[in-house]
């Protein structure tokens, strides 16, 4: 079983006037393992989770919080490479 913690939390608005809600999020395994942060931005249509972030994402402009959203994709931390 998995626990999530809520931290940090922003709206930011793009210029089209699309609007994202940005959250810290914490989660560890109820035996105690080690929590992993991530941060998840969300909106009407999308969900993007970041495995890795700038301290201090909540201090960053407007225009810094959505080249971070609108970036590229990140992989999960376990995740692997499949063998072609």
């Amino acid at each position: 079983m998995s626990i999530q913690r809520q931290g940090a939390c922003r709206d930011v608005a793009d210029a089209q006037g699309k609007k994202w809600r940005v959250r810290e999020m914490e989660m560890s395994e109820a035996d105690g393992s080690v929590a992993r942060k991530s941060l998840i931005a969300l909106n009407e249509m999308v969900i993007r989770r970041f495995w890795s972030f700038p301290p201090g994402w909540q201090e960053l402009s407007d225009r810094a919080l959505l080249a971070l959203i609108n970036g590229p994709a990140q992989p999960h931390p376990e995740a692997t490479p499949e063998n072609d």
